[in-house]
């Protein structure tokens, strides 16, 4: 969606554009891999994990989390490289743009919501009452978060994008920022 703005404005500039919808980056099994041992390690930190109690919770996300990528990486891609696009782009993305955009962004968003959840109810076998309590808060806060983000979406979706606040190069956004 953005990426029609990005492309005249990259022909417009000399620069030839890749045809390839799946062009971009995407993170390789080892980058995820690494990824949930540097996640899982910090989890144990924060929990004070045992080895099973790591390797349980290494093993459910390895089963979770690497399939979602899969499933999903055109989408993933596709969705990550318009909306960079879109923010570092010269000029906006329209509030239409913006919309299309958040329809596709928030399937997604709940099939990865259904991952936490089932990821925290399995974890919660094998972790301590005071574990649990943690993990319960800490989902709170993702909850919390996760309101925020599909408000957000939903408002887009519907065609609440303000340029003018929301992109970072907009003139009501930067005076927020300072």
């Amino acid at each position: 969606v953005f990426s029609q703005q990005a492309s005249v404005v990259a022909q417009d500039a000399g620069v030839v554009e890749d045809d390839d919808p799946c062009a971009g980056f995407f993170p390789t099994k080892s980058m995820v891999n690494f990824t949930i041992n540097r996640v899982t390690e910090d989890m144990g930190k924060k929990y004070g994990f045992n080895e099973v109690q790591l390797e349980n919770t290494r093993a459910i996300i390895r089963e979770k989390v690497p399939a979602w990528l899969d499933k999903n990486e055109a989408d993933n891609t596709a969705l990550t490289n318009e909306w960079i696009e879109g923010m570092m782009g010269d000029a906006p993305p329209t509030a239409g743009e913006v919309a299309e955009w958040s329809k596709r962004v928030i399937p997604l968003v709940g099939d990865f919501t259904t991952i936490v959840q089932e990821t925290s109810t399995e974890m919660k076998e094998f972790l301590n009452d005071d574990q649990i309590a943690r993990l319960d808060s800490e989902l709170s806060a993702f909850n919390m978060g996760l309101s925020f983000v599909n408000q957000r979406l939903g408002n887009w979706g519907e065609g609440g994008y303000n340029w003018e606040t929301e992109w970072p190069r907009g003139p009501e956004f930067r005076q927020q920022e300072e």
